[in-house]
């Protein structure tokens, strides 16, 4: 497998291990409730969904996660990732709200800061891959902050090169 493709293999399953709802739905009306990835993200939670690459059909992508928040206030997510016809990878999420509705931080896939923004229930999460794709990423709250839909673009050279749809579950362990 060559670097460009395992670094799009790898960027597919980020999904802050996150469920998302597509745009216009009501999850992202002005009524839903606010987002809070830090509640959200800590204990387990559980990712579904389908990774689309150019010249490739759909596969399945699970994520399971569990997130702790350190003393010094640093979010830490601690991700197991089994993607259709790949060996399962572990990746590491850290993250720190800088300012209201402003994180940053990084991840083990990522070659470089991670960084997101808040607004009501959605979560827009930015950073590049190894081999320099770029991943622009939505985390939407669905109502009730039991569950939150995952959006995960991956470009090259300003090309959209893979999707990623994803809904992800709080679970009880």
């Amino acid at each position: 497998m060559t670097a460009s493709n395992s670094a799009l293999r790898l960027a597919g399953v980020l999904a802050l291990a996150c469920a998302f709802a597509p745009v216009g739905t009501a999850a992202e009306t002005p009524s839903a409730a606010a987002f809070d990835p830090v509640a959200f993200f800590t204990g387990s939670t559980e990712g579904v969904g389908q990774l689309k690459k150019v010249f490739s059909s759909a596969h399945r992508i699970v994520t399971h996660g569990h997130g702790l928040v350190r003393a010094d206030g640093m979010l830490v997510i601690d991700h197991r990732v089994e993607e259709q016809g790949e060996a399962v990878r572990l990746r590491q999420w850290q993250l720190r709200q800088t300012a209201p509705g402003q994180f940053s931080g990084s991840m083990s896939e990522a070659s470089g800061p991670v960084t997101g923004t808040l607004a009501g229930n959605r979560l827009a999460i930015l950073y590049t891959m190894r081999g320099g794709m770029r991943v622009d990423q939505v985390v939407t709250m669905a109502a009730g902050g039991q569950s939150a839909s995952n959006v995960m673009k991956i470009s090259k050279f300003g090309m959209t090169v893979a999707t990623l749809t994803e809904t992800i579950r709080r679970t009880q362990t």
